[in-house]
């Protein structure tokens, strides 16, 4: 049976011995909402139903997927070119990933340069292509990098080229 006590909602409960006999439901609904804020913010995984595991008695579970950057690889296009200059050296890179989030990168040069920060949306796992061209004017040997900022640091190798202008 339950009694209102008091205008601030209290009630009593009888025969709760482990609640003392009253119940505060304004306090205890002010902690179960913040209990429920606590969940909703601590419970961010994404999770990939696609592919459910089997546990036991009809039930299914579904294991999370994590973002995660792969490889990183950057091809120069010439690698080497002889001949009249200025002249555009085109850099591609292919930035893997697996999952679903955002990475963000930068281009970076032997000169000490390097360009602004652009960002890749991953919907699903995959494989981005990014390209950059330097513009050559003189004679120089060089090397071009993808530099992945966030969600972890980590660079792709150097690729290299060489230009030597004459005529």
């Amino acid at each position: 049976m339950v009694a209102l006590k008091t205008p601030r909602m209290r009630e009593k409960f009888t025969g709760d011995s482990r609640l003392g006999g009253v119940y505060d439901q304004g306090a205890t609904m002010a902690r179960i909402a913040g209990l429920i804020l606590m969940l909703a913010l601590s419970s961010c995984t994404i999770t990939k139903s696609a592919s459910p595991t089997p546990t036991h008695a009809g039930s299914a579970r579904t294991s999370p997927t994590r973002f995660s950057l792969g490889a990183v690889d950057v091809r120069a296009q010439p690698p080497s070119f002889n001949g009249k200059c200025p002249t555009a050296i085109t850099f591609t890179a292919r930035i893997r990933a697996q999952g679903s989030g955002t990475i963000t990168y930068r281009w970076e040069r032997s000169d000490g340069t390097h360009s602004a920060t652009h960002k890749i949306n991953y919907v699903t796992a995959g494989v981005a292509t990014v390209k950059d061209a330097w513009t050559v004017r003189s004679t120089l040997r060089g090397w071009q990098l993808v530099r992945v900022l966030t969600p972890v640091e980590a660079g792709s190798s150097r690729s290299a080229f060489s230009v030597r202008c004459f005529g």
